[in-house]
């Protein structure tokens, strides 16, 4: 059975049609195609990122009561909403401590881009599941909903991180020692 998301309906819906041979990949998640691609790399990471114990389907199924959730109301389309939440979570450096010369120091290193979506979406979700919301896909709208508008913890962690590289930055030079 593959699952169809209605872009209007607001709803999940089982489709029809002959079930996907075990050879083939595991269905997509089909959307308005001016919402999302049919393959989205983006929503497999998160889709990884939400998963616990191997349970794929149990995290797919998360996140799309999630863009359902974080779709109602006047919004812009999903698509944007979640491409401008990350680039307000993801960092572009990260500090970690090196020990030179008996003392132990923090020094900020430039993060590869995979490795500043990996952190922002751990970020995220980390969030969410902190949130005392019952519903862990309206508490992960909520989160992506205030990233996507500058405000909320995850923007503010990142803030920090940034703000602690530029404090050390006089260490760099202690990247290459």
């Amino acid at each position: 059975m593959i699952w169809v998301l209605w872009p209007n309906a607001g709803r999940v819906v089982p489709s029809t049609g002959p079930s996907v041979p075990s050879t083939f990949k595991r269905p997509p998640f089909f959307m308005d195609s001016s919402s999302f691609p049919v393959e989205d790399r983006l929503l497999r990471k998160l889709t990884g990122r939400l998963m616990q114990k191997g349970k794929r389907a149990q995290a797919e199924g998360l996140l799309r009561k999630t863009l359902v959730a974080l779709g109602r109301g006047k919004a812009p389309p999903l698509r944007r909403t979640l491409v401008r939440a990350l680039l307000r979570i993801c960092p572009l450096v990260e500090v970690k401590a090196i020990r030179r010369g008996g003392g132990v120091f923090r020094v900020p290193f430039p993060l590869s881009p995979s490795r500043q979506l990996s952190l922002g979406l751990g970020w995220l979700v980390a969030e969410a599941r902190r949130s005392s919301l019952r519903s862990f896909p309206k508490a992960l709208a909520r989160e992506l909903a205030e990233a996507a508008r500058g405000q909320g913890p995850t923007v503010r962690r990142r803030r920090l991180q940034h703000k602690l590289a530029k404090a050390n930055r006089a260490f760099t030079h202690f990247r290459w020692a």
